[in-house]
């Protein structure tokens, strides 16, 4: 079958077609989701990266999987890393 919506591999259609989606992937590209995966006093004042707000000395922080150190209220808006 050929035609305009033809796929290069020879199938009706790009969406039809296995190795078309393995070279472009199956529509969006996948989103990277921040986890938080472990947390920690904080050893001096600072600020989050995602809400800007104050971390105070002694305030829990959040360590993601981005590499980033988050406050908790923050953190309570991120899925927990699950370890097995």
């Amino acid at each position: 079958m050929t035609g305009s919506a033809a796929c290069r591999h020879g199938m009706p259609s790009p969406a039809s077609c296995l190795d078309c989606m393995d070279e472009t992937g199956l529509g969006a590209a996948p989103e990277r989701r921040e986890r938080v995966n472990g947390s920690r006093p904080a050893r001096y004042e600072s600020r989050c990266p995602v809400c800007d707000g104050d971390i105070e000395i002694g305030s829990t922080i959040w360590h993601t999987t981005e590499e980033r150190w988050v406050c908790g209220a923050c953190a309570d808006h991120q899925p927990r890393e699950v370890w097995s």
